[in-house]
């Protein structure tokens, strides 16, 4: 990727931008290829949800992350690039395409911050592939793209160059960006149509099957075909009107503070979003942060009672073996990309505002061959979401669990030029169609689950964001 600078971007003029935009033009006639151009600017205060809502149309496509505990949101707005594939290789075909972009790719702007330049924003679903033959996996370039990283805030401008294009309209439009997120002025959008949500009822639907599948996994697990496995839930709820997905989110991030709340649009009416907790590759300057999650227990109603869960579960010698598995799972397979983990002996305690988990955060240095997406592609899926060993139990999800998963306990996140960026898994989430909200919940099944106890623990996991959509 060419990067070009000005001693201070945010001054430039229209002038400017046109010639700049001109040698973009020139560049892509000599290569005969396309540019992709990135223009970021540093801004004031900006919050990336708010700019979602005041542009919002659900026939586009979207991303939007944020974690409030940390001070971190990003949102991708349109795109000017997109791509899908299938197979067990599309982590790396995805990867390999971000790259081919990046070598006809200049950016402009924005040095040394974060978000700055061409991001990547990617759905990949649990599946390799799906039943339907749609791509199971999806990158996009977003248009217009707005990030915080605590007090510090960025706008990034993107669009493709290529021979045909017209100049000036390209730097009417861009200038205009400019000027706008410089400092964004939120007066003027009306968005009470986006809370049009009505007459919410769950599809009737056979018996839940969930404890006698429960009971068939404990048989297997009996007869050592796997130690563990994860099945999961669906509940279908049908509704009138459109949902609201910008209040949904803006609920999420207040309820689940230190959980990752996260919106994929694919267009055409399809959002997939949610809460998660689970951090699956955090990639940055050669340093992975990511956890193994695994133990469920409520929170109480009083600190005594609070305490007295966190202290069992501690102690539970179910929770304890279902968390070790994970823990063996992404320590395993990171050692086989050469990445040695570091770890506590213990797990420690992840507390939510409706649940507990056992979490037992993982570190490690990496060196430059292995990005993010390398590294997501390794790990997932994981013991948490699939089972131990992972690759037994994942053929025995089809055979127990009576849907297909699709982008629930897949992977969202970001990727940016370097390499570097962030992967989380698509757990306490929802995909959300014209006239219908499918809800997804999972529990970790070892030796001494007992079935009723799992339902009741994927009942308190659909909560987290039933509760929210119900509320709207």
């Amino acid at each position: 990727m060419e990067k070009r600078t000005f001693s201070d971007f945010s001054a430039i003029d229209y002038e400017g931008l046109h010639s700049f935009l001109s040698y973009c033009q020139q560049q892509a006639v000599t290569k005969k290829h396309f540019q992709l151009v990135s223009i970021s600017i540093e801004v004031n205060h900006i919050d990336p949800l708010a700019v979602l809502e005041s542009i919002y149309d659900s026939e586009t496509f979207h991303f939007y992350l944020e974690r409030k505990y940390e001070g971190i949101a990003v949102a991708g707005i349109e795109h000017v690039l997109k791509h899908s594939v299938s197979g067990e290789d599309r982590f790396s075909k995805i990867d390999t395409y971000c790259d081919e972009i990046l070598e006809h790719s200049i950016s402009i702007g924005g040095e040394n911050l974060r978000f700055a330049g061409p991001c990547f924003y990617y759905s990949f679903t649990f599946e390799d592939s799906l039943a339907d033959n749609s791509k199971a996996s999806t990158v996009f370039v977003p248009r217009w793209q707005v990030s915080k990283v605590n007090h510090q805030y960025v706008a990034v401008a993107n669009v493709v160059i290529d021979s045909e294009t017209n100049i000036e309209e390209a730097t009417k439009k861009i200038w205009a960006a400019h000027q706008k997120f410089t400092d964004y002025n939120y007066a003027g959008f009306d968005c009470s149509e986006k809370h049009a949500l009505s007459d919410l009822t769950e599809k009737t639907q056979p018996s839940d099957q969930y404890e006698t599948i429960v009971k068939a996994a404990l048989e297997k697990i009996k007869n050592k075909e796997f130690e563990k496995i994860v099945l999961a839930r669906k509940r279908t709820f049908l509704h009138k009107g459109k949902v609201p997905i910008i209040p949904c989110l803006s609920q999420l991030r207040e309820v689940h503070p230190s959980s990752y709340t996260f919106s994929f649009s694919y267009g055409s009416n399809i959002v997939f979003l949610g809460s998660t907790p689970e951090r699956l590759v955090d990639l940055k300057e050669g340093r992975l942060e990511t956890a193994a999650i695994a133990g469920t227990e409520k929170r109480g109603m009083s600190p005594t009672e609070d305490a007295q869960l966190a202290q069992t579960l501690l102690s539970r010698s179910k929770d304890i073996a279902e968390h070790a598995f994970v823990v063996k799972s992404i320590t395993e397979k990171l050692a086989s990309i050469g990445i040695d983990a570091e770890l506590s002996s213990r797990p420690e305690l992840l507390q939510l505002s409706n649940v507990q988990h056992l979490i037992t955060p993982i570190t490690a240095d990496v060196d430059k061959k292995n990005g993010v997406l390398d590294i997501a592609g390794v790990l997932h899926p994981t013991a948490a979401i699939a089972g131990f060993p992972v690759d037994v139990a994942k053929q025995n999800l089809s055979e127990l669990e009576d849907f297909e998963r699709g982008p629930y306990s897949g992977v969202v996140g970001w990727r940016d030029a370097n390499g570097d960026g962030l992967a989380v898994v698509g757990i306490r989430s929802a995909l959300i169609q014209e006239g219908e909200i499918n809800l997804f919940a999972g529990a970790g099944i070892v030796k001494d689950s007992k079935p009723e106890v799992e339902k009741l623990e994927t009942n308190m996991k659909f909560n987290a964001l039933l509760d929210v959509i119900k509320a709207l």
